[in-house]
C-alpha cells in the first residue's frame, strides 16, 4: 500500500492509502520513491485555493481561462512537481530503464506508482538524489534565462530570492552577466542570494527608490534586464521603472490576484519597454527551432549538478507532517525555500 499526499479543500491536505495498479502493464515502470519536492510558490496556491484552476477552465484549443462549471482543478486534488525515486519493477518492453535506477517524474507527492516508461527521466551521474527534486524549477529559471537573451557584461537584477530566483543567480552569473543583484524584502533570502553568487543585494525597505539606485550604478542607464521571480505586481512594477530603455522585463513568476498597483502608462510606455512571459511550458519563439522544450529539459537536467543547491533547502518532512508542512509554507513563506518530503 502507497502514501498519497491529497488537497481535499482549502487550507486541508491528508495523506491516504492508495494501491499501484498493478501488475505492469507493457512499456510500464513501478518507482518507490525517495523524495518529493514542494513547490512553494505554485503549491501555495494550491492549498490556498487562489489559483484560477479552481473557478475557470483553461481551454487548450482557445488558449484561454473561461468560466465554467467544469473547473480544471476539483477538490480532492492530487499535485506535486518532482518525484525522485528508485526502480522497483520494470514491465514487459522496457529498455531504458532497469531495477535500481534513480529515476525523477513530475509525478504527485506519491511513495510508490506506477508510470509510463516515458513519463520518467535518470538523474544526471554524480547528483546526490535529494536534489533532484530541484529539476523541475531548475527548468523555470532555465527558460528564463534563454528568454532573457542576456548578452556579455549586462546589468540583471532579479526580483524574488525564492528557489527560482536563486537559481537565476547562478545561471545569470553562467551565461555571462557582468553584475547580478538581488532584490528582496527578506534579509534571510538576500543572505542566501550572495551564496548563491549574487553581486550585490537590495531590500526595497531600505532603500527610498530601487530604480534609481541601479541608475546610480549603471551610468543612468538602468538594468539591461530585470527578471520577475516574485509573484508580487508590486515587484512587477518596480521591475520596469527598474530596466532601462528598450530593456527587457521577464516574468517567470505566477502573478496570483488582481493587478491593481500595475501602471503601464509611465515608464513602461516611454522606455518602450519589452515585457515577456516567461511561462515554462514553452521556448523563446527566437530559439525555435534549434531550441524546443526537449532540448531545454535535457540542457536543465544535465546543468544541475553543476549548481550550488544545498543551502536553498530549508526544511525536510516525511509524509505523515504534510498538513505540517503546507502549513509553514501558508503561514511562514519567507521562511520555506525548497521544501523537501522523504518518503
Amino acid at each position: 500500500m502507497a502514501k498519497q499526499i491529497m488537497f481535499t479543500g482549502v487550507r486541508q491536505v491528508q495523506v491516504v492509502d492508495v494501491e499501484p495498479a498493478l501488475p505492469l502493464k507493457e512499456n510500464e515502470v513501478l518507482v518507490r520513491a525517495m523524495y518529493t519536492g514542494i513547490s512553494t510558490g505554485t503549491e501555495r496556491t494550491i492549498y490556498r485555493g487562489t489559483t484560477p484552476f479552481y473557478n475557470k477552465k483553461f481551454d487548450e484549443s482557445l488558449h484561454l481561462f473561461l468560466k465554467s462549471e467544469d473547473c480544471s482543478y476539483k477538490y480532492p486534488l492530487l499535485y506535486g512537481y518532482e518525484n525522485i525515486g528508485t526502480v522497483a519493477e520494470v514491465g514487459a518492453g522496457v529498455t531504458k530503464y532497469r531495477v535500481g535506477d534513480i529515476v525523477g517524474s513530475y509525478y504527485p507527492h506519491i511513495s510508490e506508482y506506477v508510470c509510463p516508461e516515458e513519463a520518467l527521466f535518470l538523474l544526471p551521474e554524480g547528483l546526490e538524489p535529494k536534489y533532484g527534486v530541484f529539476m523541475a524549477l531548475a527548468g523555470v529559471a532555465y527558460n528564463g534565462i534563454l528568454d532573457a537573451e542576456i548578452l556579455l557584461g549586462e546589468t540583471v537584477v532579479i526580483y524574488g530570492a525564492g528557489v527560482v530566483g536563486q537559481i537565476l543567480v547562478q545561471l545569470a552569473k553562467k551565461s555571462g552577466a557582468g553584475q547580478v543583484i538581488m532584490v528582496d524584502l527578506c534579509e534571510h533570502r538576500l543572505e542566501l542570494a550572495k551564496k548563491s553568487g549574487a553581486d550585490l543585494v537590495m531590500n526595497p525597505a531600505k532603500i527610498e527608490d530601487v530604480a534609481l539606485e541601479i541608475r546610480s550604478l549603471t551610468e543612468n542607464r538602468g538594468a539591461d534586464v530585470v527578471i520577475e521571480a516574485s509573484g508580487s505586481v508590486a515587484a512587477l512594477q518596480s521591475a520596469i521603472r527598474t530596466v532601462g530603455f528598450q530593456g527587457r522585463v521577464i516574468v517567470v513568476s505566477f502573478l496570483a490576484g488582481k493587478a491593481d498597483a500595475l501602471y503601464l502608462g509611465d515608464e513602461f510606455h516611454h522606455n518602450r519597454i519589452r515585457l515577456i512571459s516567461s511561462q515554462a511550458s514553452g521556448v523563446n519563439p527566437g530559439l525555435y527551432p534549434r531550441w524546443t522544450p526537449e532540448r531545454k529539459f535535457k540542457a536543465a537536467l544535465a546543468m544541475l549538478p553543476s549548481l550550488k543547491l544545498d543551502h536553498l533547502i530549508s526544511h525536510e518532512f516525511t509524509f505523515e507532517q504534510a498538513a505540517e508542512a503546507y502549513r509553514l509554507c501558508d503561514e511562514s513563506p519567507d521562511q520555506t525555500m525548497q521544501v523537501i518530503f522523504r518518503v
